[in-house]
């Protein structure tokens, strides 16, 4: 099992990071590899929902199935890709929000298994998700401090 854990600090509070962070329809503006995302089904705290990716001159769009339970008491969140699963063998997330005194520290902690079929190795795949999950994070950042989702 591979493991790749990363974190920024956000100069706004907790309570703000959380809520815009955890508006699905909003990832489109909030992340810059999402073209689409719809609600399957919110029940509870589980919120089940597709991505769609654009497409890049390396990959097609991609479209996958995920679900995300919503923890704001303990101020985290648990994910799960579901289907496709490819070309994981599993991918399960966890978001962390933490108050310090800049702001939120926000904290993406992601362990999977890279399928064997792809070619590519586990280490493949953290170099990938490490690399990503800095520059998504970067743009939330960015997104949050600009003040494009203040109310």
């Amino acid at each position: 099992m591979a493991r790749t854990e990363n974190s920024i600090i956000i100069e706004r509070p907790r309570e703000f990071v959380f809520e815009v962070t955890n508006d699905l329809p909003g990832w489109t503006e909030l992340f810059t590899e999402y073209k689409e995302v719809k609600i399957l089904e919110h029940v509870g705290n589980k919120i089940t929902f597709q991505l769609t990716t654009f497409g890049d001159e390396e990959h097609k769009s991609m479209s996958w199935r995920s679900h995300r339970i919503i923890d704001k008491a303990n101020w985290k969140i648990k994910a799960q890709r579901e289907e496709p699963i490819f070309p994981w063998t599993h991918m399960n997330i966890e978001w962390l929000y933490d108050e310090v005194p800049e702001g939120t520290k926000l904290t993406f902690i992601q362990e999977f298994g890279v399928d064997p079929k792809t070619g590519k190795t586990d280490e493949d795949g953290v170099v990938f998700i490490d690399k990503n999950s800095k520059i998504e994070m970067q743009h939330i950042k960015e997104a949050l401090e600009s003040g494009k989702f203040d109310k």
